[in-house]
């Protein structure tokens, strides 16, 4: 009995780490340029429809429609974003911006994702500042907020920053993931466990006349 309940509080463990861990979000996205909203320097760059995508991987930490953002990282990261020819690696993200209803347990309306990465530079030695995703809680594209993707262009005074809107196909899915290993190991283990104590118990216990 003593050693039942040792690998039952071992699986217990296994089960509550895989149950904890943060979900790996994908977005992908397949457009083209559409214009910029802010310091049009970056359609010097990448005119209007030059081909635009990005495939990126990051943490749901934080993305709960419940409840106000308590945690900014997304981290891990990882995947690219590309502007015609030029690709950058994306490895890094925040949440920057929020909104939520001041009601009871305040509900998050919509996220704002900030990731960021490195590649070429362009232009005017611009450098990428970030790729922009403005997502609802149920990880859907916010109306009316399309991705945009960032440039900081260095100048005499400190660094100014452009921004190029993206209009296509945007899509985003929750990777589950798989049972690890050990909870695997633990399941079986205590199904086996389980299994030999029923049968020594049947052989013991007298059988009803």
């Amino acid at each position: 009995m003593r050693k039942l309940l040792t690998l039952f509080a071992a699986l217990c463990a296994c089960s509550f780490s895989t149950l904890a861990s943060a979900v790996p979000v994908n977005a992908k996205f397949d457009g083209a340029v559409s214009g910029s909203g802010f310091f049009t320097d970056v359609l010097n760059d990448f005119p209007a429809g030059t081909t635009a995508a990005f495939d990126v991987t990051f943490d749901d930490a934080g993305l709960v429609p419940s409840l106000p953002v308590t945690d900014y990282d997304v981290s891990p990261v990882s995947g690219w974003a590309r502007l015609g020819s030029h690709q950058w690696s994306v490895d890094d993200g925040r949440i920057y911006s929020f909104s939520y209803l001041l009601s009871p347990g305040n509900p998050v309306l919509w996220y704002g994702l900030q990731l960021t990465g490195s590649g070429p530079t362009i232009g005017s030695n611009g450098s990428l500042f970030g790729l922009f995703l403005f997502l609802t809680p149920q990880l859907s594209a916010l109306p009316g907020a399309p991705p945009v993707i960032g440039f900081g262009y260095p100048f005499s005074f400190g660094t100014f920053y452009s921004y190029a809107n993206l209009t296509g196909n945007f899509a985003t899915s929750r990777q589950v993931p798989e049972p690890s290993p050990g909870l695997l190991i633990c399941g079986a283990l205590l199904l086996l466990t389980a299994l030999r104590g029923w049968q020594v118990r049947s052989r013991v216990l007298p059988r009803n006349a």
